[in-house]
């Protein structure tokens, strides 16, 4: 309980990759699948190259949509999203991610900074690029988290 509290805390204090962070700081990554969180650094500038024409596209379409698949604790998600803060721009009624990974912890962390954040997104676990997804669940092969039911999405 009083590690998530820390967690909640860190979360509040600024929009990064918590979980991310740590999991690579204790060398839990797994080898086998190649697997490396890139830096919160890195990710903030790949989101900045995302940002030219977010406005139209909100004007247009009413959100700002990213997509990760190989999201590990969704980083990528949480820069753009801070990104777009920055910009003065709500992520929590502009912006739907989508992110997966082949780890189940990995997307479990995911989903924990996405709900913690209010960033709406989908997650799950398995391969995107091979369309497997081997923890099953719901009415379909797969698990996938959904947007939580508590955010009033005007897009939805």
């Amino acid at each position: 309980q009083e590690m998530f509290c820390l967690m909640v805390c860190a979360l509040e204090a600024k929009f990064h990759d918590f979980l991310g962070a740590i999991f690579m700081e204790l060398e839990l990554g797994d080898n086998f699948r190649g697997q490396y969180f890139t830096p919160y650094s890195v990710q903030c500038l790949m989101a900045r190259m995302l940002m030219p024409g977010v406005r139209d596209t909100i004007r247009r379409e009413g959100i700002a949509t990213v997509s990760d698949p190989a999201c590990g604790a969704a980083g990528m998600l949480i820069a753009y999203a801070e990104c777009l803060l920055e910009a003065d721009i709500n992520p929590s009624m502009h912006m739907f991610g989508s992110c997966i990974d082949i780890d189940p912890v990995a997307a479990d962390m995911a989903f924990i900074q996405l709900s913690l954040l209010g960033i709406a997104a989908e997650e799950g676990t398995g391969n995107k690029h091979t369309l497997r997804y081997p923890r099953g669940g719901g009415d379909r092969e797969g698990t996938c988290s959904g947007v939580p039911k508590s955010f009033p999405y005007p897009w939805v």
